[in-house]
């Protein structure tokens, strides 16, 4: 077709009442020539030639939808002969392993420990139906009596465009159930025969282009809305006269950064009776040899250091304790049981690593014991184990000591300083610790410092000041004070709090926290800088992430914490008063980027989600103009537009429409509503930025300019109701003002214009299509009652052209398939006047000022 679609081909099967439907069948010609194939079938999709936009048509394979609703036996799978119960034909379904016992008898071992025959697992593994079964869509490649059976191949297409092009997806989704599970995937490789090998499943990402990364693989369960999530299996199948197959997880070599990682975290729970997840490594039982080892060893740096290796439990959460760690070996019933060796290595150019046995500090009864106890004999001749604390050996030097406390000095300085308060006596306190200088009479009085170490191969150690637990009263505070000064030029003292600085890692994070209360409100963070003196303005609060030299630069986030009898807290942001110039503005501005193909960051201002299934609804979200006070020196008569004065009357007059007029000179005038002409500049100027003494704040909505490309959207959508019953869409309003003086509120629908040689954009006004089993949506487009005077006109018009014709006017009802076709109505009006005339229809064809008229 020169001037439209080329024509269909369509195959279509008439209805039957009585057996199967009928069927479609392609098969290709057999040929009986050696080495030749038999025909192909091809199903090719038209392509989209043309350059701009052409896009190549969809292949769609879509099984016949079943409409049955009785005697459909959803319990039961009949699978080659053979009835097979739900339950079972699901559990083979989500996967089996074989087991073959001494005599040669192979059964099978499914999901939920379900145990089937190689019998049934070869039926229910065949063709099974269900009544009330959609119909299926089978790929499946042919059979070879000798050779290789056919293979089956889904490819996607290829982006071979030179910009912005992408390789097509290939997506598998089982099917969605309104009322019970969703459908399986399952992807098994062929099974061989009794002497060969099943087929191997690979699944991975291509590598990755000359400028790029290799995708992303993901392999997860969905989440639950009641009950478990589904478990995820990896595991090798069991072997007969050979060793279980080894799994492996390896994480690809790079040549720049880190080294990639391996991460295995198990399961969070938010149930208050239940504990999070185990990890549990265990290695592999033998029945007659010695169990499999557990090695775990941090990996080798040619160059520098080898990995640290952390073996520690978490921190407790609010009411309980942190978890036990046990290193033991295992009971021996014949001979000496294991030894636990913690050793370091020995160093070259550098000294030994340093072995720290600590016990965590605590706030009820006893400090927590350090225990090093040697080993109990039952023997009546040997020794209990000793316990030996050793200084280190130097070959060349002096040994290594063993201190515990401070060194004195009787005439000079003490020693490196540790403080600590000593053991009470038998009927005595601990003694206090304090630390401070003392006062200064000449000069500066002296600093206290706590610094912790640095550190060539770690991070820095940590400062801690902690005040006890009080069990009557309050707890203690901590107070940082900054010095005062009594200097009439001088500022206070400043407080600084840094967090670490790292030369290639990330900088050290500082973290505020109110207090916890079991019972009671936890404690507010308070902000602020302090009010101003006489003469003065107060200081500024300012929250800002610094720069980032390579990658993202640091998030901001405002976030109040849930609340499990109330409302969560909220988010104000509020701007004080003032009484001088404008008010204090709001503003939030996303970050601009220069990557090429990026857009700039998003504002998203989301309402709150109503969770609750009784009654739960969305939070709203409100964009309202500040209201205006003002009733004095108003000018309501004029409006003020890029720097011109505009009436009232000529600013109304273009707000409620205009069309544009080109002369033969090319001028530009606009003809608006009430006959108001007005020049291209003053048309211009009264569509930007107006505004009027006393009037209320503007709402604007306007998408982001484009200097090459379309200007960036607007769009109002109202939520869908995705519930079952009684649903509906929400409601899109748009409502003009109301005017307690004057004339209400104005509402304009208007396109975009184009430049000198492009169209302006189309305007569309119309109901959606209609689901299945309803209607669509009437339109209704009228004016409103009038109390004194004529009611508002109704003007359906298309604007004039230069060098073309006047676009036409349709009025037509859409096409039927039952019952008569739709009426078009049009009613002059009706007067209730005892001296007026009903209105008059006028059709009047179009009028030429030099052919003929229409």
């Amino acid at each position: 077709s020169t001037e439209g679609s080329g024509g269909d081909i369509r195959f279509v099967v008439g209805d039957g009442d009585t057996g199967l439907g009928g069927a479609i069948s392609f098969t290709a010609g057999q040929t009986s020539a050696d080495s030749f194939h038999g025909g192909s079938v091809s199903l090719v999709g038209g392509a989209g030639v043309s350059e701009k936009g052409g896009a190549g048509g969809d292949v769609s394979l879509t099984g016949g939808e079943a409409f049955g609703e009785d005697d459909c036996e959803l319990s039961v799978f009949h699978c080659e002969g053979k009835i097979i119960s739900r339950e079972v034909y699901l559990a083979i379904s989500w996967g089996c392993e074989k087991v073959c016992d001494l005599h040669g008898k192979t059964t099978y071992v499914c999901t939920n420990d379900v145990v089937v025959s190689e019998e049934v697992f070869q039926a229910a593994n065949g063709r099974c139906t269900q009544r009330c079964e959609g119909g299926r869509v089978q790929l499946t490649g042919g059979n070879s009596a000798t050779g290789r059976g056919g293979s089956v191949m889904l490819r996607a297409g290829d982006g071979t465009g030179e910009e912005d092009g992408m390789g097509g997806s290939v997506q598998l989704t089982a099917g969605f159930s309104a009322s019970g599970g969703g459908g399986a995937v399952a992807i098994t490789s062929g099974q061989g025969n009794n002497n060969s090998t099943s087929g191997q499943v690979v699944i991975r990402s291509e590598n990755s282009g000359a400028g790029g990364v290799s995708g992303p693989m993901s392999m997860s369960t969905g989440s639950s809305c009641d009950g478990d999530s589904g478990d995820i299996i990896l595991a090798t199948g069991s072997a007969s006269n050979g060793a279980g197959g080894d799994v492996h997880v390896q994480v690809g070599t790079g040549d720049d950064g880190d080294g990639g990682n391996v991460q295995v975290v198990a399961g969070r729970t938010t149930s208050d009776e239940g504990s999070g997840g185990q990890l549990l490594l265990t290695a592999g039982f033998s029945d007659y040899g010695t169990g499999g080892a557990v090695v775990m060893t941090t990996g080798i740096g040619n160059s520098t250091d080898s990995g640290d290796l952390f073996a520690a439990t978490a921190d407790a959460g609010v009411s309980g304790v942190s978890g036990s760690m046990y290193v033991s070996t295992g009971v021996s019933s014949q001979g000496t049981a294991g030894s636990i060796q913690l050793a370091t290595g020995s160093s070259t150019g550098g000294a030994g690593g340093l072995i720290s046995v600590i016990a965590g500090a605590g706030d009820v009864g006893d400090g927590a014991d350090v225990v090093v106890e040697a080993g109990l004999t039952y023997s009546d001749e040997g020794n209990g184990g000793e316990v030996l604390i050793t200084g280190g050996v130097s070959m060349e030097n002096t040994g290594g000591s063993v201190i515990i406390g401070s060194g004195y000095g009787n005439t000079t300085s003490s020693g490196s300083v540790l403080l600590f308060s000593d053991d009470s006596g038998t009927e005595g306190v601990s003694g206090n610790l304090a630390g401070s200088t003392g006062r200064a009479i000449a000069g500066d009085s002296g600093a206290i410092t706590f610094q912790t170490g640095e550190s060539d191969a770690g991070k820095g150690g940590d400062i801690s000041l902690l005040v006890g637990t009080a069990h009557t009263g309050k707890g203690g505070g901590i107070v940082l004070t900054a010095g005062m000064t009594t200097d009439s030029g001088a500022a206070g003292g400043v407080v600084s709090v840094a967090g670490g600085d790292s030369l290639t890692g990330e900088g050290g994070m500082i973290e505020f926290v109110g207090g916890k209360s079991d019972e009671s409100d936890s404690g507010s963070i308070s902000l602020r800088t302090e009010d101003s003196g006489t003469n003065g303005v107060s200081g500024d609060v300012s929250l800002t992430t610094g720069n980032a030299a390579a990658g993202t630069a640091g998030a901001m986030l405002f976030e109040t914490g849930n609340s499990t009898e109330g409302s969560g807290g909220d988010i104000r942001f509020v701007v004080g008063d003032g009484d001088t110039g404008l008010g204090g503005a709001i503003s939030f501005t996303a970050g601009q980027t220069s990557a090429d193909s990026f857009h700039g960051g998003s504002v998203s201002l989301v309402g709150g989600a109503g969770v609750s299934e009784k009654g739960g609804a969305g939070g709203d979200v409100s964009l309202t103009g500040g209201e205006a006070f003002g009733e004095d020196d108003c000018e309501l008569s004029v409006f003020h537009c890029e720097g011109k004065i505009i009436s009232r009357e000529v600013y109304l007059a273009i707000s409620w429409g205009c069309e544009k007029v080109c002369d033969l000179h090319g001028k530009t005038t606009y003809v608006c509503t009430n006959d108001v002409v007005v020049s291209e500049e003053v048309f211009q100027a009264a569509n930007g930025r107006c505004t009027q003494r006393c009037e209320g704040g503007r709402v604007q909505l306007t998408g982001g300019n484009s200097a090459t490309g379309r200007g960036g959207s607007v769009m109002l959508r109202a939520g869908d109701g995705t519930g079952e019953e009684d649903g509906m869409g929400g409601s899109v309003q748009l409502t003009a003002g109301f005017s307690a003086s004057g004339g209400g509120g104005a509402v304009a629908i208007t396109s975009g214009q184009g430049n000198n040689n492009s169209t302006s954009g189309q305007v569309v006004i119309r109901s959606e299509n209609s689901g299945a089993g309803g209607v669509s949506g009437p339109m209704s487009m009228s004016t409103g009652s009038s109390c004194d005077g004529d009611s508002g006109d109704i003007i359906l018009a298309t604007g004039s052209a230069s060098n073309g014709a006047g676009g036409d006017v349709h009025v037509q009802v859409g096409t039927g398939d039952d019952g008569d076709g739709g009426n078009v109505q049009v009613v002059a009006g009706r007067t209730t006047s005892d001296e007026g005339s009903g209105g008059q229809l006028l059709l009047t064809a179009g009028f030429s000022d030099y052919g003929t008229g229409g």
